[in-house]
């Protein structure tokens, strides 16, 4: 969330009226590498709120953005490109020149950017491209063009496509009439606003749209290109706006997917996740991430703060969030004879393992590995969260209408099939699986020692 900084925007305000550049001092004319539209001189703003404006911080990053923009670039064999010291071609729909810069000008700007890219001072490139941009000249590198009609490059989604004078932002229907301004001057900043996200200077341009919202009541659609007193767009806006304003009102809530857990765990972490979201809404991140980092470590806590909820174990699935088993709870796969008592040890180190992990203590996870392959030849993948017995017994999986010779007849093949894979003797084990599935439709599956008769819709 951007804070507004009143007397800034009362820069913005200062310079439009009275020397018609946003971000030039009241008391000189516009910096070259700042001036913006300019509006009539008899434009009021007299709240004594900005009256306190010392442009001389301005001047200064003026005059410097002015030495940056126009020293050489580091040196660098230049190419031949033409006689205007580049390849870029004007866009062929691009009006009159409406910039600040003659037509040599933006030749000279282009040719020095270029070579600036040739010499990878891509920061030097950058601020000439950021002058450009707010002279009025806006670049196109994937098509090599560039326009100097005021008129910026549309997004390139769905293949090339430029901006028309329709698509410029625009008044809601739905508006209500502005307070201390008129349409003229709103229009000004909005422009001053997409100007600044073209340069991708973000903190100006959010400083326009606050200002907007803090001083006049406007939001701005950016899907829509509208702005609006009072923020109204249309019915289907103002439905998903009362939406938006009931979820974000509402506090952090444990998801319906979460692991069960004792009555008072539970009011401990949801009373610390409410102070995170607190700590996050008065910017105090650091406190914030703490939180999350001590509720993740002492209790396995996950938070979506796109959709306001926390769960034990890492799966949220209400929303669209995806379904899925816990963190750190692993699977068993194949075959293999283990007793209830062996199966329960396993599972108590796996997850021991998992905590050891979350924790890195590595050496100590890696220790619980190896015990549980020398004691119960034990394979762990942890990519999938599953385990299985290292063995030659594959298990049966799925339903099927073999009879019991015949399941003992395949079990029998697997494992020669498995003793031959260990002896390298692939040709002879691929043989034997496709006799399987010739035979009896089988289906292999080596990763987790499972075999299943794929059935007839499936073959």
């Amino acid at each position: 969330m951007v804070v507004f900084n009143r007397l800034a925007f009362a820069v913005v305000l200062s310079g439009l009226a009275n020397n018609g550049c946003a971000f030039a001092p009241p008391s000189g004319g516009c910096s070259r590498s700042f001036r913006c539209t300019r509006l009539p001189a008899n434009t009021d703003f007299d709240d004594d709120w900005h009256s306190d404006y010392d442009g001389s911080k301005f001047d200064r990053f003026n005059d410097d953005h002015r030495r940056g923009a126009r020293r050489p670039a580091r040196k660098a064999p230049k190419a031949y490109l033409g006689p205007n010291g580049h390849d870029y071609q004007k866009t062929a729909d691009s009006g009159p020149n409406k910039s600040r810069f003659t037509d040599d000008e933006v030749h000279e700007l282009l040719a020095t950017r270029l070579q600036a890219k040739f010499s990878k001072d891509f920061q030097f490139a950058d601020k000439i491209q950021a002058e450009l941009i707010h002279g009025g000249v806006f670049v196109h590198d994937g098509m090599k063009e560039y326009r100097v009609d005021g008129m910026p490059y549309d997004s390139f989604k769905n293949g090339v496509k430029r901006n028309k004078l329709d698509q410029q932002y625009s008044r809601s229907p739905y508006s209500e009439d502005p307070d201390g301004a008129n349409d003229s001057l709103i229009d000004k900043l909005v422009r001053e606003r997409t100007k600044f996200k073209m340069a991708r200077d973000f903190t100006r341009a959010d400083l326009v749209r606050e200002g907007l919202r803090t001083k006049f009541n406007i939001l701005i659609d950016d899907r829509l290109k509208q702005w609006s007193v009072g923020g109204d767009f249309g019915p289907e806006h103002r439905a998903a706006r009362e939406m938006a304003d009931k979820f974000s009102n509402r506090g952090y809530l444990k998801s319906k997917s979460s692991l069960d857990l004792e009555d008072e765990e539970e009011e401990y972490i949801q009373s610390h996740v409410d102070s995170r979201a607190k700590a996050k809404k008065d910017r105090q991140y650091e406190t914030a991430d703490k939180i999350r980092l001590d509720l993740a470590q002492r209790f396995d806590v996950t938070i979506n703060d796109k959709l306001k909820l926390w769960s034990i174990g890492g799966v949220i699935e209400e929303l669209g969030g995806r379904q899925g088993k816990p963190k750190g709870v692993y699977t068993r796969r194949g075959g293999g004879d283990l007793t209830a008592e062996e199966e329960e040890t396993i599972v108590k180190m796996l997850s021991d393992r998992y905590q050891a992990k979350k924790q890195k203590q590595f050496d100590v996870a890696d220790e619980m590995r190896d015990e549980l392959m020398q004691t119960y030849s034990v394979r762990i993948d942890d990519r999938s969260a599953e385990w299985r017995i290292d063995t030659n017994e594959y298990a049966e999986a799925g339903a099927n209408e073999l009879t019991s010779e015949e399941r003992e007849y395949v079990d029998a093949k697997l494992k020669v099939r498995f003793n031959l894979k260990r002896d390298r003797m692939y040709s002879e084990a691929d043989a034997i699986r496709d006799e399987l599935a010739e035979r009896f439709s089988i289906r292999v599956d080596d990763r987790c020692k499972e075999w299943r008769v794929e059935s007839e819709a499936l073959v």
